[in-house]
């Protein structure tokens, strides 16, 4: 009978609930369609295009040191210098007392 009345049994509260689909209807006008009002908040999450390389100076570089390369390499170069010492350094490749 509840339900008919616009009730809901809630199992974690153990009652029944009233439903108010005017007030839960104004509620979601309010709410943008897009999230342009999210996503223009903040700059500093806003990616960049694939490819773009910063100039903000590298704290650490130990990875580029790793790689043999300069910190301010291109993002293609950093993927092939990684791709050729990976295949030099597999364990595939390399003898045992390497």
């Amino acid at each position: 009978m509840e339900p008919t009345r616009g009730k809901w049994w809630n199992d974690v509260e153990g009652k029944w609930i009233l439903t108010n689909l005017d007030k839960e209807q104004k509620a979601l006008l309010d709410i943008p369609e897009d999230d342009s009002d999210l996503v223009d908040a903040d700059e500093s999450t806003k990616t960049k295009p694939p490819g773009t390389v910063t100039t903000s100076k590298v704290v650490d570089t130990s990875y580029y040191d790793a790689l043999e390369i300069v910190p301010d390499a291109e993002p293609p170069k950093i993927k092939r210098q990684y791709y050729l010492l990976a295949r030099k350094y597999h364990p595939d490749r390399v003898g045992k007392n390497d």
